[in-house]
């Protein structure tokens, strides 16, 4: 049930949603990305990196995670860099991911 509604809140916030994060479901994810069209998939990647963004400024400015270094989101988000490789891509999207659940939870209430 809770997966359903999270894959609601994925549409809600105007992204893509993944099921999980072994690896057919990142192909199935990559192949779904690719039958979109220039402007859909323009819209979409914008829309990810935005929350991507917001989501690493809130890491940067919370005074309780003294961890977050530059160097550390360098390496392990690719933050800053254009082009970011794959580990790098999968590590956006389950930070963007558990930031998705994590909202959900706040907004009604449910624990995992």
């Amino acid at each position: 049930m809770q997966s359903s509604l999270v894959f609601l809140e994925y549409l809600n916030t105007g992204l893509i949603p993944i099921k999980s994060f072994d690896q057919p479901s990142i192909e199935e994810f990559d192949n779904f990305i690719k039958t979109l069209s220039p402007e859909e998939k323009r819209v979409a990647t914008r829309k990810f990196r935005k929350i991507f963004r917001e989501i690493i400024k809130k890491e940067i400015n919370s005074s309780r995670n003294p961890d977050i270094t530059l160097s550390y989101l360098i390496k392990r988000y690719g933050y800053t860099i254009k082009k970011p490789n794959k580990w790098q891509m999968r590590a956006r999207r389950r930070l963007v991911h558990n930031q998705i659940v994590k909202d959900y939870e706040r907004k009604f209430g449910e624990e995992k």
